[in-house]
């Protein structure tokens, strides 16, 4: 199944979905436009990872991602560092690290 089979399967199921994780899956398959976001908190980070995770080929539209969700850019730069933080505490229910990291990048001083 290629990318674009996941992406759909994924927009199609019951499962728990955010508009950042929406923002990336819809960039990748090709929209311009739309009411695009970045992840605000914890949760809405880990959405996006779970996405990345069942669809790779994400990463091919990192850059993508960013030049059309402008929130987003600060989040794709950092995406590792993050993502480490997200597998490091979501097993707790807690991610002290990942909010604040988070919540810098999307209100710098």
């Amino acid at each position: 199944m290629n990318s674009r089979q996941r992406l759909i399967e994924w927009l199609a199921a019951d499962i728990d979905t955010g508009l950042s994780s929406k923002t990336m899956a819809f960039v990748h398959l090709g929209a311009t436009k739309g009411r695009f976001d970045a992840p605000h908190d914890p949760a809405d980070f880990g959405r996006c990872y779970d996405l990345v995770e069942f669809v790779p080929e994400l990463h091919e539209s990192f850059c993508l991602i960013g030049e059309r969700c402008p929130q987003f850019k600060c989040i794709i730069e950092c995406w590792y560092f993050l993502s480490e933080l997200w597998v490091e505490e979501s097993p707790s229910g807690r991610c002290p690290k990942l909010a604040r990291k988070l919540d810098e990048l999307r209100h710098p001083k």
